[in-house]
């Protein structure tokens, strides 16, 4: 695989393998971001989210052993990919754009006394909240489904680890842009 951040030919001939098919099934399992389009966070949010679930569930079921959790996972990303990358393209000075913190246990805020005054920050949070919780389930059974079809797969660990790599960087990829997805890999998940 071959990218540019500018203008380039790039010519393969590849012969196609049952690796090959096995990856691209994975590459096109729907995962559940529908609900977060609706904004850089809201995107942003979801990714990391995700990425943690099965980042952590394939860890749990041994799928990968050369990392202990999902922080690990995208320290070895960012320092073999990103690290030596020019300064405009490192993008560590990237800010990440989850503003608030990521909790997974999804306690239901919501309640709040009226005569309380509510910033504009606290409602985006709630309302995040109340979106995670809604897509929980879509989460996890994405989640399941692709620690499943990564269980079937007859490769190395280093083959799959190398997968899981280019997998994450593209979902952050889409979450953030290109610009953004070494910054975002650093600063929302190390």
């Amino acid at each position: 695989r071959v990218e540019s951040l500018t203008l380039s030919l790039s010519l393969s001939i590849l012969s196609p393998s049952h690796l090959e098919a096995a990856f691209a099934e994975i590459y096109w399992e729907s995962v559940p971001f529908g609900d977060f389009k609706t904004s850089k966070e809201a995107r942003a949010t979801a990714v990391k989210w995700f990425l943690t679930l099965l980042i952590d569930k394939l860890i749990q079921k041994h799928v990968i052993t050369s990392s202990n959790n999902t922080i690990q996972f995208a320290q070895e990303l960012y320092f073999t990919r990103f690290q030596l990358l020019p300064s405009y393209m490192n993008d560590q000075l990237y800010s990440c754009p989850i503003t608030y913190t990521f909790n997974s246990s999804f306690n239901d805020t919501s309640t709040t006394n009226t005569t309380e005054t509510v910033s504009t920050q606290e409602v985006k949070e709630i309302e995040m909240q109340q979106l995670m919780k809604k897509n929980q389930k879509n989460f996890n059974k994405a989640v399941s489904q692709l620690v499943e079809l990564l269980l079937e797969v007859d490769a190395e660990e280093a083959i799959k680890r190398t997968f899981l790599r280019d997998y994450m960087e593209q979902i952050v990829r889409w979450a953030v842009g290109p610009k953004h997805t070494a910054g975002f890999i650093y600063k929302c998940f190390i």
